[in-house]
């Protein structure tokens, strides 16, 4: 022990104005116990900590595994009634700021993996782990956002919202350079299930290039007719011989050709077809 009015102490113990019966639940201010870890000697047992305004830590206590040499440190400016800590260090948790450079800031708990970095490109890093030990970032910058883990990664830029998991399945919206088709939605899976009491595909206001329900009516019409006209081609060649037969199956070629030919339409060009099934601009 030194006579010097400020001192370096180790952190022994710790107790918040939250701990019923102690002298910090009397006075609302946090204390340590300080002194020297390596040989046990207690200078202080009611060190206030005074801390930087808007921020309450507690300095992690001695390592237990290293003979209690290991501890916290703060330098304390001793009186008489009661010391105060005012700033302090843990050695044992510094490489937890990863590699910062001048101006950057890393917020650490001395006894969590938890942290967030705010680093000097205007990023903001939250990183932890999960309980196989595998790394979890969630990170905040002006070109988006972005949660990435050993479970896939969801991110959100320019270039749209995106969901990837670690088994392959995806899930993407975003906007493409194309005016005719500007915004896009992919979803990547085995399997895809709809549970709804409805399913609705269609244009809308903001979207006038979708499908139509008159059109989806028009071309179900349609395509039944084709399938009408299968029968009849089945029918004839065999009632009326194979002549006939030709000619029906002919007409189906027709019908289905028609349907098909106002579908591509409908999708690239966003015309309808009436409720007669005739194709209309």
């Amino acid at each position: 022990m030194t006579n010097a009015i400020v001192d370096i102490l180790d952190i022994l113990s710790a107790t918040t104005p939250a701990n019923e019966g102690t002298v910090s639940a009397q006075t609302g201010a946090s204390t340590v116990t300080t002194g020297y870890a390596e040989t046990g000697e207690v200078v202080s047992v009611n060190t206030e900590t005074w801390h930087v305004p808007g921020v309450i830590s507690i300095p992690a206590l001695p390592n237990q595994t290293t003979n209690n040499i290991d501890a916290a440190q703060a330098l304390v400016f001793r009186r008489g009634d009661q010391s105060i800590a005012f700033s302090f260090r843990d050695t044992r948790t510094e490489l937890l700021g990863g590699k910062l450079e001048a101006g950057e800031t890393a917020l650490i708990a001395s006894n969590s993996k938890a942290r967030v970095i705010i680093k000097k490109d205007d990023s903001i890093q939250r990183i932890t782990s999960d309980s196989d030990g595998n790394m979890v970032t969630d990170e905040l910058s002006p070109d988006g956002w972005k949660l990435l883990g050993s479970f896939g990664s969801i991110s959100m830029n320019k270039t749209g919202f995106h969901v990837i998991t670690n088994t392959g399945a995806a899930f993407h919206l975003g906007g493409t350079p194309n005016p005719m088709s500007p915004t896009y939605g992919n979803i990547t899976a085995s399997n895809v299930t709809l549970d709804a009491a409805t399913v609705m595909l269609g244009a809308s206001a903001s979207n006038p290039l979708g499908w139509q329900s008159e059109t989806i009516t028009s071309l179900g019409a349609a395509i039944a007719s084709a399938c009408a006209s299968a029968a009849t081609a089945a029918a004839s060649s065999i009632i009326k011989g194979p002549d006939n037969g030709a000619a029906a199956f002919a007409a189906f070629g027709t019908t289905v050709a028609t349907a098909i030919t106002a579908l591509v339409a409908q999708v690239l060009v966003g015309n309808t077809i009436s409720s007669s099934g005739v194709y209309t601009q």
